[in-house]
């Protein structure tokens, strides 16, 4: 199939009557679905997070400590507590500078 980047209503009206089209459309969905079961599971997920964060603690001289108490199947339960501990530590460090002022 040819397109013409000036002028697209061509292509589209190709593309809307074409069952090989469809059938292609429908092969690439299936493929894409596929590949994010096989690559995009929870436990692909959390590799690459867990090795993200040793790359990352890598690059700084203060991460050592909390990438040693990252449990080594850590869950969204786990890293959401984090978060909330982050959050209040930088809320309590953000009234502090507040009343130093």
């Amino acid at each position: 199939m040819s397109v013409d980047h000036t002028d697209l209503l061509p292509t589209i009206r190709q593309l809307r009557g074409s069952k090989a089209r469809d059938a292609e459309l429908k092969d690439m969905v299936d493929r894409n679905r596929a590949f994010a079961y096989r690559y995009l599971s929870q436990h692909s997920r959390t590799l690459y997070a867990a090795v993200s964060l040793e790359r990352y603690a890598q690059l700084f001289t203060d991460m050592k400590s909390f990438v040693a108490s990252v449990p080594e199947n850590f869950s969204m339960e786990w890293f959401l507590k984090q978060r909330e501990k982050l959050i209040a530590a930088e809320r309590k460090g953000t009234k502090s500078k507040a009343e130093d002022s």
